[in-house]
């Protein structure tokens, strides 16, 4: 059996196909109701309305909810702002969106579907995949791949996060102009 986790899920576009194609389990997670309830639903998933955060409880979401913006959101509101382009007059905007939303950490999550191991884990969280994945205890989580969208990142935050995942045995393997694909190092 393989096992997936894939946060920032959106509805467009999730690693379902691994369970409905491939057999594997996971589980997706996106903090925005509106778009959580589009995902569609596969057996083999499961489907968490949350939000990754360093510390669990409740946390403040911007978001924005225009039909081009895919469902953009982040617990980093000054950030989300950055996604924008000034130079489109389509995409003149108000301020965003604001949730308050249940959240948990990392290890809590994986905890809680206490899956053997992890195959692979996606994070798109709109700037904060660094945090979530710094946040991660390898010491305790044995993951094969990680991938995450990497252009929001400062060049520090990104070489910072390459460091600490070869600390922990992944290397990075994998490099587009949105997401950054590290696997295991096999030896």
């Amino acid at each position: 059996m393989k096992y997936f986790i894939e946060i920032g899920s959106n509805c467009y576009s999730t690693l379902a196909f691994l369970a409905k194609d491939k057999k594997w389990t996971g589980v997706l997670v996106e903090p925005i109701k509106e778009v959580f309830d589009k995902i569609e639903r596969v057996e083999g998933c499961f489907y968490e309305n949350i939000a990754i955060t360093e510390k669990g409880g409740i946390h403040k979401f911007y978001y924005y909810d225009y039909p081009w913006s895919n469902g953009w959101g982040t617990v980093q509101k000054e950030h989300l702002k950055k996604l924008i382009d000034p130079e489109d007059p389509s995409r003149q905007l108000e301020e965003p969106k604001c949730i308050e939303v249940p959240s948990m950490t990392f290890d809590e999550l994986y905890k809680k579907y206490n899956f053997p191991k992890l195959d692979l884990l996606k994070i798109d969280a709109e700037s904060y995949d660094a945090k979530i994945v710094k946040s991660i205890d390898f010491s305790k989580i044995s993951i094969d791949r990680v991938i995450f969208e990497h252009h929001h990142l400062s060049t520090f935050e990104l070489l910072e996060t390459i460091g600490f995942l070869a600390k922990h045995g992944l290397l990075l393997t994998s490099f587009d102009k949105d997401n950054v694909l590290f696997a295991k190092n096999e030896k």
